[in-house]
């Protein structure tokens, strides 16, 4: 009886991710968590934010109206895959009617200018009439939109990208345990007022408050703040302390 000696070869775990990688098998990169899920969180808000309160500041630099159930701050996983999260941001204001196509034009070369491809669409008439400048699925958004109604309303809309992260763990980094709809997040904020996306540790609001880059102001300024209960509290250019209610008490 012959016997065959069977030859064993070790294969690099480098060559065998290659070839995985080429027959589309790759392993999927891990979920960020902590400390890296609030910073990649952090980079993504501000990079939106950015071009929002920019075409904000364009129609107008003054208060605009925020709902509080799409600020823009919490997470949401809706129209996303499992473990991972994006951002819902509303925006309202009323100007004079007049202003409607100077403003359109306005922020269509804006977001040109970005190097955004800009659908546009009139709808209705008179002054239920609406403008409407729509960009869809550019990084950082998957959808953002302008509208400017004829009676002199204007709306700005956007549902961010889907990152990877999981949204319970995000909002619990974000604000803790705390009810939003009890006043957390401000009802009023104007685009030129310092962009703000906190972490809750319980004790202390730890703030990174970045000064929104509008048309006349070419960079951000990015500066931390910790607010403690009892403490002395910043304030913003705007209005109200920079900490949330939680820590005026």
């Amino acid at each position: 009886m012959t016997r065959h000696r069977v030859r064993r070869t070790w294969i690099p775990a480098a060559v065998v991710a290659l070839v995985l990688s080429l027959v589309g098998c790759a392993p999927e990169p891990p979920v960020p968590t902590g400390d890296e899920l609030f910073e990649q969180a952090r980079q993504h808000y501000i990079e939106y934010r950015t071009v929002t309160n920019d075409i904000q500041a364009l129609i107008y630099e003054g208060p605009w109206e925020a709902d509080i159930g799409s600020y823009g701050m919490q997470p949401s996983g809706a129209g996303c895959d499992d473990d991972a999260y994006g951002f819902d941001f509303t925006r309202t204001t009323r100007l004079p009617e007049e202003d409607r196509e100077d403003l359109g034009s306005r922020v269509l070369d804006y977001l040109d200018e970005a190097g955004y491809e800009v659908e546009g669409q009139e709808l209705g008439s008179g002054a239920s009439q609406s403008l409407d400048l729509i960009v869809r699925k550019q990084t950082p958004f998957s959808e953002l939109m302008v509208t400017l109604i004829g009676n002199g309303s204007v709306l700005v809309t956007a549902k961010t990208a889907c990152w990877p992260g999981d949204e319970d763990e995000l909002g619990e980094l974000l604000f803790g345990d705390v009810n939003l709809s009890q006043g957390y997040l401000p009802d009023q904020e104007s685009p030129t007022d310092s962009l703000i996306f906190w972490r809750d540790t319980g004790q202390a609001c730890v703030h990174v408050r970045e000064l929104a880059r509008t048309p006349s102001r070419s960079r951000a300024v990015r500066r931390s703040t910790t607010c403690r209960r009892g403490a002395a509290l910043p304030r913003t250019r705007a209005r109200g302390p920079a900490c949330p209610p939680r820590f005026l008490r």
